[in-house]
Order: C-alpha cells, then structure tokens, then sequence
C-alpha cells in the first residue's frame, strides 16, 4: 500500500515541517532527488530522527511518485547529543576550575629510577652521581 504525502506530513515533526514541504516542493517542480534528515512525531509522543534519500518517479506531471530509502537515525542522534552534553559539561568545569589543570607525561620516571637503584646497588654513591 502506498504512503501518501498527507500521511507523511501528518507524522513530520512541526518543527521540522516547513523543511519537508520546501524539499517534497523542490522535487516535485524541479524533479530534484533529496537528501536530508528530519523527525517524526510518534502516536505515543516520542520524536524518531530520519534520514530521507529519494528520487521523483514521474508517471505524469501531475501523478508523482518517490522511491528512496528512509533510514532511523534516532540513536545516531542521541549519541551525537550525549557527547555534546559531556563535552559542555567538561568545557563549563575546565573553564570554572580555581586552580590550574595539567598534564605530566612520566613515561621516562620508570628508566629513571631504574638507573638510580641500579647505581645505589653497584656502590657507587647515589646522591652524587644524580645531583
């Protein structure tokens, strides 16, 4: 059965509306395909994110048809917004931090004090051979 366009809006989130109308509008007057992502407002109140690729089949001009591809990208986004959230989280502490923030590379310490017993063991004197 196919899905109507009424059917379709009826879904698209009404932020996301004008965007959907600009594009199904481009395709249907300049026979363009589309590539872009929009969100759905489910029956039971939660938003999914969709990434919409397609392309306008023209049996006549005035009987257009789409065929493409829907993808949910719902936890793709989620993701991309958790990181944002941790990023700003992080951004706002580094930034309202008192003291300074720093790192130390020790990587050479552990040859360091690898040499330093290995001269206090052999006799030779460790403080001045270090100093």
């Amino acid at each position: 059965m196919p899905v109507t366009l009424k059917a379709v809006l009826d879904r698209v989130h009404p932020d996301d509306r004008a965007l959907v109308e600009r594009m199904v509008d481009r395709a249907r007057t300049h026979r363009q395909a589309f590539d872009f992502e929009h969100r759905l407002q489910m029956q039971d109140g939660s938003v999914k994110h969709l990434h919409v690729v397609s392309r306008v089949l023209a049996d006549e001009p005035q009987n257009l048809r789409f065929a493409g591809a829907i993808m949910d990208i719902t936890e793709r986004k989620q993701t991309e917004e958790a990181l944002r959230r941790s990023e700003q989280r992080y951004q706002n502490l580094f930034q309202a931090m008192a003291v300074a923030f720093f790192e130390l590379d020790f990587t050479g310490v552990g040859d360091l004090l690898r040499d330093l017993r290995a001269a206090c063991t052999t006799g030779t004197t460790c403080a001045t051979s270090w100093l």
